[in-house]
């Protein structure tokens, strides 16, 4: 390989300071007669090759001494420190991603004095038959050799995949009226706005993790992490040396959590942002897929500005982690396709993998089984029968219609109040709201809820504000856990206000019937209700009480 000529930044000089030398201040290179040579000063590679580095020769040091005491470390053309300092034999080799210049500096300490040496590194980006621009725009054609794929019933993430020769483009566009995000380092994936990506890369069939299968995790703090799992293992590792280029476009304004000093964008109506990479095979340290892979997607969305309601699992902080998915659900077109089922252990997942998808031969796949059949649009449908009516204060009534099919089952609430009490307080039970709490087949004969929570059963809280809290059915009715699979749709009237739920029944366990309690929060003025304001139609910790809807 033809050598290029070597310009080293002002920077650099510093590379090549060293402790007292017994022989030339000038030449960092010999300590009392130890002298260190590199046979290669510069070296051109491709983006996401593995290079093994040099090992210098050092007189009167053994090859595998020197491995245990030679110290390397690299830093980018910005003086950026690509890789801390690390011990050679640790990592005796060189990857990046990303197209730079990098600077080896090989040190070696004697004495507390120490002789170094600089490799430097091009890393030439590396051309594919596809040629995608990483520029966070998914517009590229080339996208659409395959489908794109949508999470959740909602929508609100669209991934978008083009494989080529040499590795994996990966497009994410996500919809969010509020992008909120925490820049504590150890929290900002789990108290951000953000999303994962899962992949088997490969064709064993088995519902194992495997050293083909990887996690791409990014927060909106502009953070973005990969895992890769290993042959029987119950978890994925991050890897530090996996850092590929990606670009993001934020359609709004990102507001920090627990910073009053911000606030003024929160609730501004964003609309989302879009996220761009492409990570090279050689990286991953794959060869290229069969086409016979497994993908898996899901979205973290925060709610709240205050750190208190964002903590893991908190009603804020909404995600999708103990849904029961029958294989039904699994949204596979390949004739006879392996569904890769699996959880991960990790604290900072996102998932229990409950929208698995199967790629093969490029075939896509369709809309998610569980579509609901009626519109949920906030307007009551033909469909609907009325099945209770309860008034608050003996005056404003609260009209419940339900509809159940063999996919889930349909609320309609419609409370008779001409004021819409809203603020954007994060109290959400502070002004206007109304409770929809779904028990399952199981616990209908019971007489109280679990202190906990019934993980089969379902509470669903929106206001007026149009904030919501997802939760299991629980004793202590603000106790939440996380998030699960629904659509709704809350719709403010001239004479009252309106909410439609719709769970399926994947969530439930329930085949024939479910009970229904509703509580509405309703008031006049504003900033003088509480959740101890809210009145039931039934006594909402006895699910013995509640109205059943069967299916029809």
């Amino acid at each position: 390989m033809k050598n290029k000529k070597i310009l080293i930044p002002l920077f650099l000089c510093s590379l090549f300071s060293c402790g007292n030398t017994s022989s030339s201040e000038n030449n960092p290179t010999i300590i009392d007669g130890v002298n260190m040579h590199l046979d290669i000063q510069n070296v051109s590679i491709k983006q996401g090759e593995k290079y093994n580095l040099p090992l210098p020769k050092v007189s009167s040091l053994s090859e595998e001494k020197l491995k245990d005491i030679l110290y390397i470390e690299v830093l980018a053309s910005t003086n950026y420190i690509y890789t801390p300092k690390y011990l050679y034999c640790d990592m005796p080799f060189f990857q990046s991603s990303i197209v730079d210049t990098y600077y080896v500096k090989y040190t070696l300490d004697i004495d507390n004095n120490n002789i170094q040496k600089i490799l430097t590194i091009y890393v030439q980006e590396e051309k594919d038959n596809l040629g995608i621009v990483v520029d966070g725009n998914l517009n590229d054609e080339k996208y659409n050799l395959i489908p794109s794929y949508v999470s959740g019933l909602n929508g609100n993430l669209t991934l978008k995949l083009a494989l080529s020769e040499q590795g994996i483009y990966i497009g994410v566009d996500v919809l969010d009226n509020n992008l909120l995000y925490s820049n504590f380092l150890s929290q900002r994936f789990t108290m951000s706005d953000g999303f994962e990506v899962y992949f088997n890369m490969s064709n064993k069939k088995s519902d194992r993790l495997n050293d083909s299968c990887f996690k791409l995790q990014y927060s909106i703090y502009d953070s973005l992490r990969v895992y890769k799992s290993a042959t029987n293992y119950v978890k994925y590792e991050i890897c530090e040396k996996i850092n590929p280029h990606y670009e993001v476009n934020f359609h709004g304004t990102r507001t920090l959590t627990g910073q009053k000093s911000t606030t003024d964008s929160y609730l501004d109506e964003d609309i989302g942002y879009t996220f761009e990479t492409y990570i090279p095979y050689s990286i991953l340290e794959i060869n290229k897929p069969t086409d016979d892979i497994s993908i898996a997607i899901a979205q973290r969305d925060i709610t709240s500005i205050k750190m208190a309601d964002i903590a893991l699992n908190s009603r804020a902080n909404n995600y999708h982690n103990d849904i029961i998915v029958p294989k039904s659900l699994y949204q596979v077109l390949s004739r006879n396709g392996v569904d890769y089922e699996y959880r991960t252990m990790d604290d900072e997942s996102l998932t229990y993998l409950y929208h698995t998808l199967h790629l093969k031969n490029n075939i896509g796949v369709d809309q998610p089984m569980y579509l609901p059949e009626l519109n949920i649009d906030g307007n009551k449908d033909k469909d609907y029968k009325l099945i209770n009516t309860f008034k608050i204060n003996n005056k404003t009534k609260v009209d419940t219609y339900s509809y159940m099919d063999k996919k889930g089952i349909y609320v309609y609430v419609e409370v008779d109040d001409a004021i819409h009490c809203s603020s954007i307080d994060d109290d959400i039970y502070a002004y206007d709201a109304i409770q929809i709490n779904i028990a399952s087949e199981s616990i209908l004969n019971q007489n109280e809820i679990s202190n906990s929570y019934t993980s089969n059963s379902r509470t669903f809280v929106m206001n007026t504000s149009k904030q919501k809290n997802l939760s299991y059915l629980a004793k202590d009715s603000l106790t939440y856990f996380g998030g699960y699979d629904h659509l709704a749709k809350m719709n403010l009237l001239k004479n009252s206000y309106a909410l439609e739920l719709y769970v399926p029944l994947y969530e439930l366990s329930s085949i024939s019937k479910v009970g229904l309690c509703i509580g509405v929060c309703n008031n006049d003025t504003i900033n003088s209700l509480s959740f101890s304001n809210m009145v039931f139609s039934n006594t909402r910790i006895n699910p013995s009480t509640y109205f059943v809807v069967n299916r029809s």
